[in-house]
């Protein structure tokens, strides 16, 4: 498990979770690779 650098971690979060909702990634353990 990763965390980014920045202090945008919960809006990166409510980000992925509604990219999931609209289909845009298929769960938000994509998120490990989206992570720097």
């Amino acid at each position: 498990m990763r965390f980014p650098a920045g202090h945008e971690g919960s809006g990166f979060g409510a980000a992925l979770l509604g990219m999931q909702a609209l289909g845009l990634i298929p769960s938000v353990d994509v998120a490990a690779d989206l992570v720097p």
